[in-house]
């Protein structure tokens, strides 16, 4: 389903209801991580709505099960424990909790051997999950994660092509009405000049 379109936000949808089916969430979140920024940023969301991990937000990447995933390339649970277990184990994740999300499944997305983010999977059961979801987890994560990342090179190519653009236009504006003389010359030959 997530290689079947171009703009992979119009089949998340789809993708989640299929997921539901095999492993069951009453949220589910696609997570990507800003290395230059060291921050998680939700790119995709379905479910029970947490406060500061909307889509398109964006939460320090410090003391997530994100970054443990990451970290180890490997799925991981998070079972019921207590608030003061999680603060000290995975602060970054009481937001969560505090939402009602009482367990989790996660597994890494990785690209070409690199880690860039984590399929979620929570539950207001704290005894949702058990050791046998994180193969499935995993195997989920590993048929999504090209084409998300794909469709991530995707988007930063537009985006780095709109900038260029934007770069353009102001060059031949300043050209066009800068007080002195322009000349561009190429192979000695003067190709343009401003008024």
């Amino acid at each position: 389903i997530i290689s079947s379109a171009a703009d992979i936000k119009t089949i998340y949808d789809r993708f989640a209801a299929e997921v539901q089916a095999i492993l069951p969430f009453d949220r589910i979140a696609i997570n990507r991580v800003d290395f230059g920024t060291r921050t998680v940023h939700s790119q995709y969301v379905a479910g029970r709505q947490v406060d500061g991990r909307k889509p398109g937000d964006a939460f320090p990447l410090a003391g997530t099960a994100t970054s443990m995933v990451m970290a180890s390339k490997c799925g991981m649970m998070i079972p019921g424990m207590t608030d003061a277990e999680l603060a000290a184990r995975l602060p970054g994740h009481l937001p969560v909790r505090q939402a009602g999300m009482k367990s989790a499944l996660m597994a890494p997305l990785i690209f070409e051997g690199n880690a860039f983010g984590a399929l979620v999977l929570m539950s207001a059961d704290p005894d949702r999950y058990s050791a046998q979801d994180i193969p499935i987890a995993e195997s989920v994560a590993n048929q999504i994660s090209g084409a998300i990342a794909n469709s991530l090179l995707l988007m930063e190519r537009n985006r780095a092509e709109g900038a260029l653009k934007e770069s353009e236009a102001s060059l031949k504006s300043i050209f066009r009405v800068a007080p002195i003389g322009i000349g561009v010359v190429h192979d000695r030959i003067l190709t343009q000049v401003n008024d």
